[in-house]
């Protein structure tokens, strides 16, 4: 058998692989070597960058409005929403209540939490 009779040939997928893992690695060699030569150059272009990528955190803002960031513009529950919040305002503060006994429906027990809500 020859040597090209032993040598398999590689699939379209192989051929793609080491195609880019070559790039990459010759990439990253000249950008290695270049680094190496001309360290000062390096270190102020990997800083310029560092301050261009962080000048968008100027204009940050935290959305903390939940219908802002869950309820899309066009939405008819917006619509919704705000005319229930224009003709039903809120004029009670909301609690929460835990009661516990055998059964919570009974006047006594019901009684005991009008006492303590009034």
């Amino acid at each position: 058998m020859s040597s090209s009779e032993v040598e398999r040939k590689d699939s379209c997928m192989t051929k793609i692989t080491k195609f880019i893992v070559h790039g990459l690695e010759a990439f990253f060699y000249r950008v290695g070597k270049l680094t190496g030569a001309h360290p000062w150059i390096a270190i102020w272009i990997g800083l310029a960058f560092a301050i261009l990528c962080g000048v968008g955190l100027l204009r940050f803002y935290q959305e903390t409005n939940l219908e802002d960031l869950w309820i899309p513009n066009n939405d008819i529950l917006r619509d919704d929403t705000k005319y229930v919040a224009e003709h039903y305002p809120t004029r009670y503060r909301k609690a929460v209540l835990l009661a516990e006994a055998d059964n919570v429906l009974t006047p006594k027990v019901v009684n005991a939490v009008k006492k303590r809500f009034h």
